[in-house]
């Protein structure tokens, strides 16, 4: 017996791994065989395709006799317009009118944009839009990554804390770049690795960005400590929530559509629009009384990362997984999946109203 769970874990680690290591080749390649050139037009205007935080933007550009860039016209732009519109780009672009090369870090960038903006910045800066992996990014959110498994194993709590801190401030505040569902499958979103880094901490180790990396996730907890006397607990029937929402995302994924579902992924966008943050402030709120509220019953990379535990537990047990599936027992309000999924739906009319 004990030798046949040895032969299973080896073949458990050994097949995900590969798997592991093929989709972080998939992405490479796939960044390395992108169009990433400037064309030359006529005269002296210059078309430039670079890689946004979502996906491409295409524009034009012309170079007045002192060196610097003048009648910006963007042509093209696929990121979501709740991060970068395309009036968003289109003020910006009004911003670096007349600006020379050195210059360009002096212009305010897009709002909650900072992915598009080093984009922009950098094609114009080199003439040569190749961004290709978000290495810097990818150097210090692997580096967080390491230093959350080393000190999850040590079990040293308090660091850990520290470190989910900061991982707060740096994927959320300031690059917004939290793991989403969309961004296991959209390129420009994992060139920094994140969801590879995810992925493989839940099915080779477990689920550490849960727990000590989503920006969303940690406030979650911090809102859960503050010292209120009234607490309840999530029915049973609330956690199939979030494998619900999953299951619509991976469908508007099929329909090459993104709708608004994931809180986090618009918390830190710094958008002045109201609706966005209904959702997350309203998910927060409910923390207060029914601890990581959002979390354990509606997010569906939760769901995803909860699956793949169950399958790594399959596959080196032999015992078949279970999921939160309903129950019609256990205590809490069965009215509350209504908000959030009304919240949900509201915030998709805007979205589609609006954009």
């Amino acid at each position: 017996m004990k030798n046949r769970n040895t032969l299973r874990a080896f073949l458990y680690y050994l097949i995900t791994g590969s798997l592991l290591l093929l989709y972080s080749i998939i992405v490479i390649r796939a960044s390395l065989d992108r169009d990433y050139t400037v064309r030359q037009l006529e005269g002296d205007r210059l078309l430039i395709q670079t890689l946004g935080y979502h996906d491409f933007l295409k524009f034009t550009v012309r170079k007045d006799p002192s060196g610097g860039f003048t009648d910006f016209r963007l042509l093209e732009s696929f990121e979501s317009p709740l991060y970068a519109s395309k009036e968003d780009i289109t003020a910006y672009f009004a911003r670096l009118d007349g600006i020379e090369p050195g210059e360009l870090n002096k212009a305010d960038g897009i709002t909650g944009a900072t992915v598009t903006t080093e984009s922009i910045r950098s094609a114009l800066q080199g003439l040569a839009a190749q961004p290709l992996l978000r290495w810097k990014e990818m150097t210090l959110f692997t580096f967080l990554w390491a230093l959350i498994i080393l000190f999850s194993i040590l079990k040293k709590h308090r660091i850990l804390i520290v470190l989910s801190s900061f991982c707060f401030v740096i994927i959320g505040v300031i690059y917004n770049s939290p793991v989403s569902v969309y961004s296991f499958f959209y390129l420009a979103i994992s060139l920094h690795l994140l969801p590879l880094l995810a992925l493989m901490s839940v099915l080779l180790y477990k689920n550490v960005y849960c727990s000590h990396i989503c920006p969303f996730g940690f406030l979650q907890r911090i809102a859960g400590l503050l010292p209120l006397k009234k607490r309840y607990s999530l029915a049973p029937v609330l956690k199939t929530g979030k494998y619900i929402l999953l299951l619509v995302a991976l469908a508007s994924l099929l329909m090459e559509s993104e709708l608004f579902l994931e809180p986090f992924a618009y918390l830190f966008s710094r958008k002045p629009l109201w609706w966005i943050y209904l959702l997350p402030l309203t998910m927060l709120g409910i923390s207060l009384f029914i601890p990581r509220f959002w979390c354990r019953g509606f997010c569906p990379v939760g769901a995803a990362m909860q699956i793949g535990r169950e399958i790594k537990k399959w596959s080196l047990t032999g015992r078949p997984p279970r999921l939160s599936l309903p129950s019609c027992s256990g205590s809490g309000a069965l009215w509350l999946p209504l908000l959030p999924l009304g919240l949900i739906l509201f915030s998709n009319v805007m979205l589609y109203l609006l954009f």
